[in-house]
């Protein structure tokens, strides 16, 4: 049933504009409590289709940044093994690294993605931009040697580098 459509068993009146409606209706909760109320058979469709941030624009421009965030993680991950080794990284480790790629580039991608990294226009970047980049990279530091370990990757990723890669991303 469209959102437009009035709900044959409502009772209420028509339906309110958002900006028309209180503070606690224009919440997100707020929003889909009302519409659960009203009637409203597709509120979780409309919920999710009408609330929150804005999506992130699929252009070229944010294709660039996200190959770039993705090549810039990958290179941190080996510039903490290279300074780990003090500049020479023996030849286990070496293939431990690349190796690794495979699951630590991944896990960084989907908390960028997930923080919304790509929804704004980085001309106007402010602090809350700023968190969102510590958030994520913080919170995929944390999620890289728990997925090494859940998915039993044979590798061994020295502490160091796991503390290195972080620090080297968000700079």
């Amino acid at each position: 049933m469209p959102a437009d459509e009035p709900c044959p068993a409502r009772t209420q009146g028509p339906p309110m504009a958002r900006d028309e409606a209180p503070e606690e209706v224009r919440s997100v909760d707020g929003l889909l409590v009302e519409r659960l109320r009203r009637g409203d058979a597709d509120a979780g469709y409309h919920f999710f289709r009408d609330v929150g941030e804005p999506r992130m624009r699929l252009n070229w421009r944010t294709l660039v940044a996200f190959a770039h965030d993705l090549v810039a993680c990958a290179v941190a991950w080996l510039a903490a093994f290279w300074l780990r080794f003090n500049l020479d990284v023996p030849e286990g480790f070496s293939a431990t690294a690349v190796s690794s790629l495979a699951w630590v580039v991944p896990v960084h991608a989907a908390f960028f993605l997930g923080f919304g990294l790509y929804r704004g226009i980085w001309r106007f970047a402010s602090l809350p931009d700023l968190k969102r980049i510590v958030l994520a990279v913080g919170l995929a530091a944390v999620m890289v040697p728990v997925v090494l370990i859940l998915f039993r990757v044979n590798a061994v990723v020295p502490r160091s580098v796991l503390i290195l890669d972080p620090l080297l991303l968000v700079i």
